[in-house]
């Protein structure tokens, strides 16, 4: 006995391998694959091309594009940690306490 469930997207009976478990794995998700992959691959169709050359720029070491400060701002911090207090230094930058905080500590500071 095969099981077969309808697709709510095109409304076509397909075995329930052409479908997707939700997140919890319990469920069957309602579009099935091709319409998944369709839908995805519209939505990446539709993307500008900033989005995409800003990661690849972060990786090549460049500024992060939700970055607040340069690299070489967080050097010049990193060597005045001692001598201010974060709320110091935040208002020197014009950045958030908890940013400088995270740069003294070694979290990410973007």
């Amino acid at each position: 006995m095969s099981h077969n469930k309808i697709c709510t997207k095109c409304n076509a009976k397909k075995p329930i391998t052409e479908f997707f478990t939700q997140k919890q794995g319990r469920y069957l998700q309602s579009w099935c694959k091709s319409c998944k992959y369709e839908q995805s691959n519209r939505i990446r169709r539709g993307r500008t091309g900033p989005e995409r050359t800003e990661v690849g720029a972060y990786r090549r070491g460049e500024d992060h594009h939700n970055a607040k400060l340069t690299y070489d701002e967080v050097g010049f911090i990193k060597s005045r940690i001692g001598s201010y207090t974060c709320a110091e230094i935040a208002s020197m930058f014009g950045v958030h306490r908890t940013t400088i905080s995270a740069i003294k500590t070694g979290r990410s500071w973007y």
